[in-house]
């Protein structure tokens, strides 16, 4: 696949580092594997991913989409959806207001 460079793939310049590095060691994935890690930029936070791809290159490592998503803290879990919402009687505010309380 040819790739030509466009400006716009590059959102800061240690995704161009990441990019270049990939091409270098990985000619025939590379743009497949960039790809792989912008993604993850737009699904996660674009500066995480960033520090990620920074650590690797300052380390020699090769900035893969592996070894970047294993460096990204992990996704904060939802809260136990066992939990219910409690019930408010609105009786006492019906009185307030002078009308009645509907059953």
């Amino acid at each position: 696949m040819a790739y030509k460079y466009r400006e716009e793939m590059f959102p800061t310049l240690v995704f161009r580092q990441a990019f270049d590095a990939l091409q270098a060691q990985l000619p025939a994935r590379a743009v497949r594997e960039y790809l792989h890690l912008l993604h993850l930029a737009a699904s996660r936070s674009e500066a995480e991913v960033a520090a990620a791809l920074e650590q690797l290159l300052a380390a020699g490592t090769l900035p893969t989409f592996e070894a970047c998503r294993a460096l990204l803290p992990r996704p904060v879990q939802a809260l136990d959806s066992g939990l219910s919402a409690p019930v408010v009687d609105l009786t006492v505010y019906d009185r307030l207001m002078g009308g009645t309380a509907h059953d």
